[in-house]
């Protein structure tokens, strides 16, 4: 038997061209399917993800390696997002598993994104990012490491002794259980009484607040650092570490639903009659406009006084200046 490659004749038996072509890479079907090693790792947006045996998860990068329909194609990962859901080419959102499109456990491959184990040293500030070995520092505490086993056993592996503040509780972590907290910079000052700030902690306990949450930070007297209230009157207690300065639009953010909590309303609710500032990225940006009619599923209609007339704007394109309710027409 004769093969000829780029003008070259190589012979041989049909055994030994085939074992030619397999040092060569070449996979040959074996019962009727081709022999594929799986890939373990991918590199999804710059991260790095790594093959795991489970069903997917919010986080995690999935590859279809069977589906039906259009909006999907095999072979090409996808993020999940909303607890089980993957976004087509458009940005629309479908739940992952569909065993009639073919999409189940079998046929879509799960990554999970592989975590870097970072490095701390005695000294260091951090936050409990899960509750500690003897569960006497919960979640979401603040504290400082006061010691590192050096010597690590594999079968225990809370090898960081952190204590608290106020309350010097002490337990032992685990380094993936641990974050460090940003020195006080002038990038990231201290915060103090009066701060607009946003919560980004997610303490146990925490029952009227969300992670995210903007809100304004009062005095406290017991052993956390700040009560912190949000637009609505809801406050909770909380700790520095828990929380970050808020940005400028976040602040704009905080005054605008303080507004509407002081009228009754949803923050960002417009009413028929508003005037509000345009904020959007056209020319027509500081725009003073009235709006025509109620807020609707996050729009709301405003008039504008020139060519444009009436058009619907996204709520967060637009500020409250004055309600309705104080508004003197002469």
């Amino acid at each position: 038997m004769k093969v000829t490659i780029d003008g070259h004749v190589i012979e041989g038996t049909p055994e030994e061209l085939k074992g030619f072509f397999e040092m060569l890479g070449a996979k040959f079907p074996v019962n009727g399917e081709v022999e594929t090693e799986e890939t373990k790792t991918i590199t999804f947006e710059g991260v790095e993800y790594t093959l795991v045996d489970r069903k997917a998860q919010d986080g995690d990068v999935v590859i279809l390696t069977e589906t039906g329909g259009d909006l999907f194609e095999t072979d090409r990962p996808y993020k999940v997002v909303n607890g089980i859901e993957i976004a087509d080419d458009d940005g629309d959102l479908f739940e992952l598993y569909k065993p009639r499109l073919k999409r189940t456990e079998a046929t879509v491959k799960v990554y999970e994104r592989i975590e870097e184990t970072p490095q701390f040293k005695e000294g260091d500030r951090v936050k409990t990012l899960a509750d500690g070995e003897d569960g006497d520092i919960e979640a979401g505490e603040v504290g400082t490491i006061e010691w590192i086993n050096d010597m690590p056993d594999d079968d225990d592996p809370y090898i960081i002794g952190v204590q608290t503040d106020g309350d010097d509780n002490s337990d032992y972590f685990r380094p993936q259980d641990l974050e460090l907290v940003a020195e006080e910079s002038e990038e990231n000052p201290a915060l103090k009484v009066g701060d607009i700030a946003v919560v980004i902690g997610d303490k146990t306990g925490i029952e009227n607040l969300e992670k995210g949450d903007v809100v304004k930070l009062e005095g406290n007297r017991g052993t956390f650092d700040f009560r912190a209230r949000r637009s609505d009157g809801d406050s909770e207690l909380f700790n520095k570490g828990d929380l970050r300065p808020a940005t400028d639009e976040e602040k704009a953010q905080y005054e605008q639903a303080l507004k509407c909590a002081k009228l009754g309303r949803k923050p960002g609710e417009f009413k028929k009659g508003d005037i509000v500032r345009y904020l959007g990225g056209s020319s027509l940006k500081g725009t003073i406009v009235e709006v025509y009619s109620d807020s609707v599923f996050g729009k709301t209609s405003v008039k504008f006084e020139n060519d444009f007339g009436i058009c619907t704007e996204r709520n967060e394109e637009l500020e409250l200046i004055a309600p309705v309710e104080a508004r003197v027409d002469v």
